[in-house]
């Protein structure tokens, strides 16, 4: 009796691939994992070597069906190295290896939001420095530093707020907390309200305003807890975006020629935003500008997580600012659905509450003193 059969060697195992990971998730505090795609046709498992902390190399597999990875203890900045097996049909006697892969020298982001913006934006040649903090269960805060292919320094500050879970929203906030137009800084703002059981953890500027003949009256539109305190625009303008809560908890980043009249009283809180709008409903905008300032800016994902970002800038070997696009790339690293440049220059002041319940500016403000500004967009709990 003749038996058949098909004879792989050499030839075909030449002719392997690894797959390339989907996504690396090393982020500090958390256990590292490596997220990759379903095993397609021949591919039955990769096997997935590492060294962890205590010096011993520790192999994990992905196998069908699987595509998610984690590496416990791994020691940081070592190589983690993979290779795929093959069977070339279901009932053949051997499995045929891939040749070894190297990931070299992970190292662990401060958090996703450091880690996007480094992968993903396009402007991190290298990273100077990273750090995050948690300030509420549903608030994240990070610092990032780096440089770009030119060798500008940028500096970098993020709040990430999950509005999803309900446990926090946004406000806006005006001086003395009232509702009347004038000038005072973020941090004063901040504590004005949070002295008037506002509940505010954090604060960043807000809209552009005029210094006279009104001092401290905004650009666009105000609402500050469902109140309409503006609803026009300034003269001159043209266009201009807005960022606004409406009473139903949904968010909303728009040009202020899409309101009506009537619809200023669906929102329960909102600023005006400038005439740069970033992204509208996914769809990133193009300035091609070429100035670069010290900017602040507000976006949402389609999932309602929030990120309030600044950037500073006119101050070389520590931050130059962004321009506009710039801008644009942070928020496309971040999966925006819409952003808006708010006010930026002197005026953008980052603000957070510490440990001891006391106000602090986080950025290094432009100005020899912080700003004082016509209004600000906080973070408060409910």
């Amino acid at each position: 009796m003749q038996v058949r059969g098909m004879v792989y060697g050499q030839a075909y195992q030449s002719g392997l691939n690894n797959p390339l990971a989907k996504d690396i998730i090393f982020i500090q505090g958390y256990t590292p994992y490596i997220e990759w795609k379903e095993l397609e046709k021949d591919e039955v498992a990769i096997n997935i070597d590492y060294t962890t902390e205590a010096g011993v190399v520790r192999r994990v597999r992905v196998t069908k069906g699987a595509t998610i990875v984690s590496l416990p203890g791994y020691k940081q900045l070592t190589e983690v190295a993979y290779q795929t097996q093959h069977l070339p049909e279901q009932n053949a006697l051997d499995t045929f290896v891939a040749q070894r892969q190297i990931i070299p020298f992970l190292t662990l982001y401060a958090n996703h939001t450091s880690k996007n913006i480094i992968e993903k934006s396009g402007l991190v040649n290298r990273v100077i420095s990273q750090s995050s903090a948690g300030i509420h269960p549903d608030v994240e805060y990070t610092k990032l530093q780096f440089e770009n292919g030119s060798g500008a320094t940028f500096s970098l500050f993020a709040l990430r707020l999950d509005m999803s879970k309900g446990n926090t929203s946004l406000t806006t906030l005006m001086p003395d907390n009232a509702t009347q137009f004038g000038l005072q800084t973020v941090k004063t703002m901040a504590e004005r309200r949070d002295a008037a059981g506002g509940k505010i953890i954090a604060a960043v500027n807000a809209d552009f305003f005029d210094w006279s003949p009104v001092a401290g009256r905004p650009w666009g539109p105000v609402v500050v807890e469902e109140a309409v305190v503006k609803n026009f625009m300034k003269e001159g303008t043209g266009v201009t975006s807005y960022f606004g809560v409406k009473k139903d908890g949904s968010l909303a980043i728009d040009w202020t020629s899409s309101l009506s009249a009537a619809d200023y009283n669906s929102f329960s809180n909102m600023t005006g935003g400038g005439t740069n709008l970033l992204y509208l409903r996914g769809v990133p905008q193009v300035y091609n500008d070429v100035v670069r300032e010290p900017r602040t800016m507000i976006g949402y994902t389609s999932d309602k997580k929030v990120y309030l970002v600044l950037v500073d800038g006119r101050q070389p070997g520590y931050s130059v600012g962004m321009t506009i696009d710039e801008l644009i790339a942070v928020m496309t690293s971040l999966g925006i659905y819409s952003a808006t440049n708010l006010d930026g220059g002197g005026s953008s002041t980052m603000v957070l509450k510490n440990n001891e319940g006391a106000f602090e500016v986080v950025n290094r403000y432009s100005d020899v003193s912080p700003r004082a500004v016509a209004n600000a967009i906080a973070i408060k709990l409910k």
